[in-house]
């Protein structure tokens, strides 16, 4: 599923970034889209093929940091086109920071407790919480809720995925692949987000 959408959000990427007007905006499109195009290319690359244990944990390391650098640029592209003076400001630090933390502990030299990862992802994705009224005030009802939705189906994947359940079929759609089906919602949702932002 990621491999296909890995090439989808290519020419979709490039057109949110032709779609937008001003320098802000196009900034924003194409963060955006570089985030969401890295994460589902390096989880291609991991579910290639089989890989050795030692290489396999290298690019278990490099989808869990492009996960963290995915949900900075989506929050950056949501800070640009969605807020304005010290919040904009605010929101780009505040997850670019919290980005570095998180590929911090991808990349310590020994293996974090279990469900830490996914903990990071979720306060990392939730950070824009407290500036809900200041997005209201910016994206309106119709943009708040894209944006819930995607975030929602974020949040219950990570549920799912560290929790293994529900594991419908594990040989041909598990838990993983509820993962992997929910993640490329969420970016659909988000995708639609940044349009009604750039055509509002």
């Amino acid at each position: 599923m990621h491999r296909w959408a890995f090439f989808a959000s290519i020419p979709i990427g490039i057109a949110v970034v032709i779609h937008a007007q001003g320098t802000v905006d196009r900034v924003g499109a194409a963060t955006f889209g570089f985030g969401v195009t890295l994460m589902l290319g390096v989880s291609t690359l991991v579910h290639l093929k089989t890989y050795e244990p030692k290489r396999l944990e290298f690019l278990f390391n490099l989808d869990h940091s492009a996960i963290f650098l995915c949900i900075a640029t989506g929050a950056t592209a949501v800070a640009l086109m969605g807020l304005d003076g010290n919040r904009r400001i605010i929101l780009v630090v505040a997850y670019w920071l919290g980005a570095l933390v998180g590929l911090s502990a991808v990349w310590l030299p020994f293996h974090p407790p279990k469900g830490l990862m996914n903990f990071l992802f979720l306060v990392l994705g939730w950070t824009a919480l407290p500036m809900g009224p200041a997005l209201w005030d910016n994206l309106g009802g119709d943009g708040m809720l894209l944006l819930g939705i995607g975030a929602a189906f974020y949040t219950v994947g990570a549920v799912i995925v560290g929790s293994r359940r529900p594991d419908p079929a594990p040989t041909i759609f598990g838990y993983h692949e509820i993962w992997h089906l929910f993640v490329i919602i969420a970016v659909g949702f988000h995708y639609a987000l940044v349009f009604f932002v750039l055509t509002a």
